[in-house]
């Protein structure tokens, strides 16, 4: 059996805020997974996150290829739509902008239940997140004219996994370094 909150212990956070703090749980959860750093900028000038891999130096010290590291927006929403193969989302047009302005930045969605008792379960044997993240990036760097939002795609392929942050940190390095 499940532990559920009661309308007693709720707190009164806007619900806002607890859908972006488990949208940085679930992400901090997929780099731990995929031994990726993770910072977060004291400031939010459009980057939420960003990732870092760690590696091993010839004395045996770990470090991580800070210097390298990949921007990520991580966002989380109850307002977006499954069809066929694709998750719909409507992106705010500065997020939106934000990304296309860069060549490397990744935005990570975490689509939750409409209801906020259906975010999370926990029990003796697990702490479940529901639904998941996806990650998508802008196809080309041309900012929208829209005043509001900006509706994207973002292919239900493109889960984000700790092998799908690995491969992002990788291929996002390869271009910084060219």
């Amino acid at each position: 059996m499940g532990i559920l909150p009661t309308p007693e212990a709720s707190s009164h956070m806007p619900e806002t805020f607890k859908m972006e703090a488990l949208s940085r749980a679930y992400v901090s959860a997929i780099a731990a997974q995929a031994g990726v750093n993770v910072y977060m900028p004291q400031i939010d000038l459009g980057i939420d996150m960003a990732f870092s891999k760690v590696r091993r130096r010839k004395e045996g010290r770990y470090t991580d290829t800070w210097s390298l590291t990949i921007p990520f927006q991580v966002k989380a929403s109850t307002h977006w739509d499954l069809r066929e193969d694709a998750i719909i989302y409507d992106l705010k047009v500065k997020n939106y902008n934000d990304l296309v302005d860069s060549d490397i930045c990744v935005l990570i969605l975490l689509c939750l239940p409409s209801t906020p008792d259906e975010w999370l379960y926990q029990d003796e044997e697990c702490l479940r997140l529901h639904k998941c993240c996806y990650y998508w990036r802008p196809l080309d760097n041309a900012e929208t004219t829209n005043t509001n939002r900006k509706r994207i795609f973002i292919p239900r392929s493109q889960m984000f996994t700790a092998e799908t942050l690995t491969s992002l940190v990788d291929e996002m390095q390869s271009k910084v370094r060219l």
